[in-house]
């Protein structure tokens, strides 16, 4: 048992056929299914690519695994010696603090999206999400898991603007020209004239259909 929870090798199983040596054998067993379970942990926090970490509660970080780095501009060692708040603004910090109370509460379950400020002055934007874990003689620990949105964001913004693009400089320019079209078409500025008539049908139609266009472009 010492030597497992050393993380050492153990002796040699216990030969013959006793409950001994039985219970010696389904040891090893268990041994081996344990350090199975911590190489494939360890393979999936080291390969993830969202920031896994451990923060104590006064938010400094007690554990975070590689992918730190990239969310916070120093490595995974460098990072124990900081604290979760350092990274954020005024504002996000009061969220922050704001969020972990009431998931402490058990008053949410939600995700916070909060701005990091790298080293080195890069801003990360993120999506990030906590649970309290109580532990026995300590204050307990949070859990944390940070996901990068910054992209998805940038692709929101993109998208907000094309919608305002479309809108501003092609739906409202159209709808000018079909009330015109209309005022032509009731006479509102007199008779326009037989040539005018005939093609006025037309150029109603393709305006129509330019609208009919635009609105299923800004449904996509």
């Amino acid at each position: 048992s010492y030597l497992l929870a050393s993380d050492k090798p153990l002796h040699k199983p216990v030969s013959g056929n006793d409950a001994i040596s039985r219970l010696d054998v389904l040891f090893h067993q268990m041994a081996d299914a344990l350090r199975d379970a911590a190489r494939k942990e360890k393979a999936i926090l080291n390969n993830v690519n969202d920031c896994i970490c451990s923060l104590d509660s006064s938010l400094k970080f007690v554990n975070c695994n590689p992918a730190a780095q990239h969310f916070f501009g120093i490595s995974a060692e460098e990072i124990i010696f900081t604290r979760f708040s350092d990274y954020l603004s005024d504002k996000d910090r009061k969220n922050c603090h704001e969020f972990l109370s009431n998931v402490k509460q058990g008053l949410t379950s939600e995700s916070l999206a909060v701005t990091l400020h790298r080293t080195g002055g890069e801003a990360l934007e993120i999506l990030f999400s906590a649970q309290w874990v109580p532990t026995e003689g300590k204050e307990g620990e949070w859990f944390c898991i940070f996901h990068d949105i910054t992209e998805r964001r940038a692709i929101e913004r993109l998208k907000q603007e094309l919608v305002a693009m479309i809108t501003h400089d092609l739906r409202t320019p159209l709808t000018t020209v079909q009330n015109f079209l209309e005022f032509l078409s009731d006479g509102s500025y007199g008779d326009p004239g037989d040539e005018a008539k005939l093609y006025l049908p037309g150029a109603v139609r393709s305006s129509q259909r330019m609208m009919t266009l635009i609105g299923d472009l800004l449904d996509i």
